[in-house]
């Protein structure tokens, strides 16, 4: 074909540019056409190194770089033909040396580069090997840029030993050895083992032999019908021997086979084709011996993925070829598949040699968490929210115990981190887990406990059943079990079916009892310290629906906010806490119940000096319409009950009732009975010396009514009321009457002087217990019972004025629903009266 296209195209080409007087040199003119020549050459030449064997069999199996230098000879061939049988009688005539000499430049330079570039490559693929076979560390000197590279690639094997976290290079060199020793391997593993790993890493070992090694990869999986394996994998192969030799003659080698194989019905027409042979199918695949012969080459045919072919797929097919391959000289196979998912192939006679990929090594895993983890904790300026300079026992126990405790490990795996490592399995399952949780930890870095993220994260991806369940029943699992609740009866028999039926169900129950979780959680030695950011807890965060979020709500207070906070209110800026703690008795804010939950970072001087301050501000931003049950105080005296001593810090509650007396009486009122009852932070005796001392503070504020205005609250009028009964709960008629002096004047001067403040109070002092029962949240207030009066309580604490407050409340014109349902009471017990 070349030529035939020297003799007839270029002739009429050169007529055609012969008559143009082209204004260019006529060296360079020469220049140009043998630079385009040269072009012309690389880019029609293979780079392919024939080797000493191929030179004896040079032309059974000729490179195709060899034509245009037959066409060049056989062009200056033709200018010896007589003149009637040449294709032509002009020039250009090939036998002259201006027509040779560049030609056979252009193709040596460009035959030249392309053995120099391939010589370059095969020297560059050399050194690398040399390189990672020098540079290949273990996991313990990984740094966090390494595993972060490793991370935040594709899901693509890796391809030398330098990035082999997981010992791989050990299996590869066994594999290397047996395919140069002529044995075919069967590589066993899991989805996810590090597979295609070990073979890239065998792939590289070979290359830098001395016998060429030829690599054929076939994926089964990519074939939709098994009887046509073996052609898609002879064409694998014959498509790498053109890296090698010209393959002309083998092109019908994967149809032949197959054909041979099945048996097709089409015989006559097969033959006359030439696609059918009376050959069987061995003699067929035979006629690869000598090609391998001539490139002193061995052909290694990689397959891969049969275990993930369809669940019918019949493996009869890929079988009988690698049956047939044993017998090929120069030819060895490497069968890479999950032997639980292959049962149908018969690894130990079809392979010489098994090697199995074993499952992560402990070691490996808990250099990489230990190098992952110190990363995290310390790439943002989050601050720690346990209290004191330790920050506890990891519960995953990721840090090295030393060599006794190694040996302990050894004999019992029943390590937290041992359960982690039964659970991923694989090396692409702890990439994939640690991917995750390096983003969710960008988004919530503070924000949630990092082992609780760390091990939600492996369920997620590993056992999908368990963390559904947590996502369905974590609510209920944090209760203690209520007979009441039959999902809570019978939660526990589900978990146990649940991880009875899942594979290493058993390490996805260990790794939930560290969670905490109230019925998921099992006795056991490893639970290290609890995390007060735990997915155990849901108020006032749900840690666990934040995690499965895996992002903050723009709206809702960050953790870190509150532990600043807090951090800067210990160093002597206590303004950011108390405006946040104060600001939090605002509808929707959960800033007094998570400073509650980080109160523990707070001394106890530092706490009282705390309580102190926000419940001056309280007082000073509500005024009389102050509340004692506002969320900050509440929270405060929580952390109070838990933190102080008992009775130890009596005389600064004492102080703090006194002086909010003067303020608001529902403050004063609501803080004594928080604070100073059975479950406050003093005891019953020291309560009641508290109680009188309020008492008395109360007493010497009524002055004359006036001064008892401006402490009630008009939009609860419940504050006198609530006061009396309280502080003589228990203790009779008595009690009520030590009230009578100063209280029963203030009230009638107060009642007259101010009644749309004094009267509502006086209406509710007055009701029985019954009166004083409504309906939650309706307003104006709907009531359940009809009004009537003590009679006894109001005789004890009005005495001789009582009288004269009946007549205020019967004559009542106002509009005001506790006075105004009051009236009609009041008239018939003043009628009654004789008044």
């Amino acid at each position: 074909m070349g030529a035939f296209v020297f003799h007839v195209s270029l002739p009429f080409v050169w007529h055609w540019i012969r008559p143009i007087n082209l204004p260019y040199s006529p060296f360079f003119i020469r220049a140009s056409t043998l630079l385009v020549t040269f072009l012309l050459f690389y880019l029609v030449l293979e780079p392919t190194r024939v080797r000493l064997g191929h030179w004896r069999n040079f032309v059974w199996y000729p490179p195709l770089w060899v034509s245009p230098l037959v066409a060049c000879v056989l062009a200056a061939w033709m200018d010896h033909l007589p003149v009637d049988l040449r294709p032509h009688t002009v020039r250009p005539h090939w036998q002259q040396i201006d027509v040779i000499f560049p030609v056979s430049v252009a193709f040596i330079a460009a035959m030249l580069l392309r053995q120099v570039r391939r010589q370059t490559r095969l020297a560059e693929s050399c050194h690398s090997i040399t390189e990672s076979a020098r540079d290949a560390r273990s996991p313990s000197t990984w740094s966090w840029d390494d595993i972060r590279d490793w991370i935040s690639g594709d899901e693509r094997p890796i391809t030398t030993d330098r990035d082999d976290l997981f010992g791989c290079a050990p299996v590869a060199d066994r594999i290397a050895s047996a395919l140069q020793g002529g044995r075919s391997v069967a590589l066993l593993g899991t989805f996810g083992a590090g597979k295609s790993s070990v073979l890239n890493i065998a792939r590289t070992q070979l290359a830098g032999n001395v016998v060429t090694t030829i690599v054929a990869s076939f994926d089964v999986w990519a074939v939709p019908r098994p009887e046509d394996v073996p052609r898609v994998a002879l064409d694998q192969v014959v498509h790498a021997l053109d890296d090698h030799v010209d393959t002309l003659r083998l092109r019908n080698l994967p149809m032949a086979y197959q054909q041979l194989v099945a048996a097709l019905p089409m015989r006559n027409i097969s033959t006359v084709l030439g696609l059918h042979t009376e050959r069987d199918s061995v003699s067929e695949l035979q006629r690869l011996v000598p090609v391998l012969e001539v490139l002193n080459a061995r052909l290694i045919l990689i397959v891969e993925d049969v275990e993930r072919t369809t669940k019918g797929f019949d493996t009869r097919h890929l079988q009988r070829l690698l049956w047939a391959l044993r017998d090929i000289p120069h030819v060895s196979f490497v069968l890479a598949c999950d032997p639980d998912n292959a049962r149908a192939m018969d690894f130990s006679k079809l392979c010489d040699t098994l090697e199995l990929l074993r499952p992560m090594e402990y070691e490996h895993v808990r250099a990489i968490l230990e190098t992952a983890i110190n990363h995290w904790q310390h790439a943002y300026g989050d601050l720690d929210p346990r209290a004191g300079p330790h920050r506890g026992t990891p519960r995953l126990q990721y840090h090295h115990g030393g060599s006794m405790h190694e040996y302990l490990r050894r004999l019992a795996p029943d390590t937290p981190l041992d359960y982690l490592v039964q659970l991923l399995q694989t090396p692409r399952r702890l990439r994939q887990v640690l991917r995750r949780v390096d983003l969710i930890w960008q988004r919530l870095h503070g924000e949630a406990d990092l082992e609780d993220i760390l091990i939600v994260t492996a369920l997620r991806e590993a056992a999908p059943q368990v963390y559904e369940f947590l996502v369905a029943h974590i609510d209920t699992a944090r209760e203690v079990p209520d007979e009441m609740l039959g999902s809570s009866k019978t939660l526990k028999d589900d978990w146990g079916r649940l991880t009875a039926s899942i594979s290493n169900g058993a390490a996805a129950r260990q790794l939930v009892s560290l969670l905490n979780i109230q019925q998921l959680s099992e006795g056991h030695s490893h639970g290290g310290t609890p995390a007060l950011q735990g997915v155990h807890s849901s108020h006032p965060v749900d840690y666990f629906r934040r995690i499965a979020a895996e992002q903050l709500d723009p709206e809702e207070t960050r953790d870190q906010t509150v532990l600043r906070d807090i951090d800067a209110a210990r160093s002597g800026r206590a303004e950011p806490l108390i405006d946040g703690l104060v600001a939090g008795g605002d509808e929707g804010s959960r800033y007094p119940a998570m400073w509650l939950a980080f109160s523990r970072k707070h001394e106890t001087t530092e706490l009282r000096e705390l309580a102190s301050r926000v419940m001056e501000r309280v007082l000073a931003r509500g005024g009389r319409k102050a509340s004692g049950l506002h969320p900050a105080v509440l929270a405060l005296r929580e952390a109070c009950r838990e933190r102080f001593e008992r009775d130890r810090e009596a005389e600064w509650l004492r102080t703090e009732i006194v002086r909010s007396v003067r303020v608001s009486l529902g403050f004063a009122r609501e803080l004594w009975s928080s604070w100073a009852r059975e479950d406050g932070i003093v005891s019953e005796g020291v309560g009641r010396q508290i109680r009188d001392a309020m008492v008395q503070a109360v007493q010497d504020t009524l002055g004359d009514g006036v001064d008892l205005a401006t402490i009630l609250d008009p939009e609860d009028p419940y504050g006198v009321g609530a006061m009396v009964v309280a502080t003589a709960a228990g203790e009779g008629g008595t009690a009520f009457e030590a009230w009578r002096e100063q209280l029963a004047p203030a009230l009638a001067n107060g009642a007259r002087t101010h009644p749309e403040v004094v009267l509502p109070e006086v209406a509710n002092l007055l009701g029985d217990e019954e009166s004083s029962r409504r309906t939650a949240g309706a307003d104006p207030p709907r009531f359940l019972a009809r009004y009537s009066i003590n009679r006894d309580r109001a005789t004890a604490v009005l005495g001789g004025a009582l009288d004269e407050v009946l007549a205020l409340v019967s004559e009542y014109e106002g509009n005001d629903v506790y006075v105004v349902r009051a009236k009609d009471e009041a008239g018939a017990w003043l009628m009654e009266r004789g008044g």
